[in-house]
């Protein structure tokens, strides 16, 4: 199948791009033709790592006549990005279209009034509800954020001397100052690193993750250091969540793992304190149900799976 993604940018290393390079990755394994246009495309950093995937990459949809040259063709439309999803739209007004949305906040998540769209995927329920509330539930549904479990693989590890804190954020120095991370690393003789656009700006985070104890952070930051087997706390500006089990999963996974389940303000202590509890317990187990949950909820093939089948049943809808 010829497949068009859109996003708003593929620049610096995002939630939206890196869930359209998981899932087009794996599309391409499968043996389709995946392609993205995105207004704004770094040559450097996320570009780069796409083409090398094998994605074919857009900058201008301009017409449909000056793709068709270059044998250029679509079946379906995977969108992201209202704007992004509406211009490619205009340039192919009969492909069928997706629109999945990521959070409740961004305007470029809401779904764009001005084209036709076939089917509505919110990552969690808190995103269904709030972005597609006038859409009739047979045409909306949850798919979960994608992780590949291959390349954020299972790495437990025991702590050497110093506790290795890993925060995984694009808010640090921006919305929020982790102050209170920086007080219980102070208490508990720790180690932080941070990886986001005011910390370590790197595609390989698996390898980061690999060498810490326990990570901080929200979103897609989190699954991922859950696949590799890590405990982690759920926190960042909107507040914190609290420490992932299987049963906190179920309330946290409801917001997307966003801080907004439970908003709940850590100082210092209480954070050394929840950290503590983690690594006086087993924390390996912690981090093998994490990995266990991942593989259940958020594996990328089961992920692909569901979007080959949504791809076929709007491309060849029941009469």
């Amino acid at each position: 199948m010829r497949i068009l993604m859109t996003n708003i940018r593929l620049t610096w290393y995002s939630g939206s791009d890196t869930y359209l390079y998981t899932l087009g990755k794996e599309l391409i394994k499968r043996g389709h033709e995946v392609s993205v246009y995105a207004p704004s495309i770094s040559p450097t950093l996320q570009g780069k790592r796409f083409i090398e995937a094998g994605f074919t990459l857009f900058s201008e949809l301009e017409s449909k006549f000056d793709l068709l040259e270059i044998n250029t063709e679509f079946d379906v439309i995977h969108g992201q990005h209202n704007f992004a999803l509406s211009e490619a739209k205009r340039i192919f007004p009969e492909v069928p279209a997706i629109f999945v949305s990521h959070g409740v906040l961004p305007e470029p998540e809401k779904y764009p009034r001005d084209v036709n769209i076939e089917k509505y995927i919110g990552v969690s329920e808190e995103v269904l509800a709030y972005q597609f509330k006038d859409i009739t539930e047979d045409k909306k549904e949850i798919v979960r954020n994608p992780i590949d479990t291959e390349r954020f693989y299972y790495a437990p590890k025991k702590p050497e001397k110093k506790l290795k804190i890993l925060v995984s954020s694009n808010y640090y120095h921006n919305e929020w100052e982790a102050k209170e991370v920086w007080e219980a690393a102070k208490i508990l003789d720790a180690e932080v690193e941070v990886i986001g656009t005011n910390g370590k700006m790197l595609f390989k985070t698996e390898d980061l993750i690999k060498n810490c104890d326990i990570g901080i952070g929200l979103g897609r930051s989190i699954l991922e250091m859950m696949s590799m087997g890590k405990p982690v706390i759920v926190g960042d500006y909107n507040g914190y969540d609290g420490v992932m089990t299987p049963g906190s999963y179920q309330m946290i996974k409801l917001s997307n793992f966003s801080g907004r389940a439970y908003k709940e303000a850590w100082n210092g202590n209480k954070l050394a304190s929840e950290i503590r509890k983690i690594f006086e317990g087993d924390y390996i187990k912690m981090g093998q149900d994490n990995r266990e949950t991942i593989l259940f909820n958020h594996n990328i093939k089961k992920v692909a799976d569901r979007f080959e089948e949504i791809y076929k049943e709007i491309t060849n809808p029941k009469v």
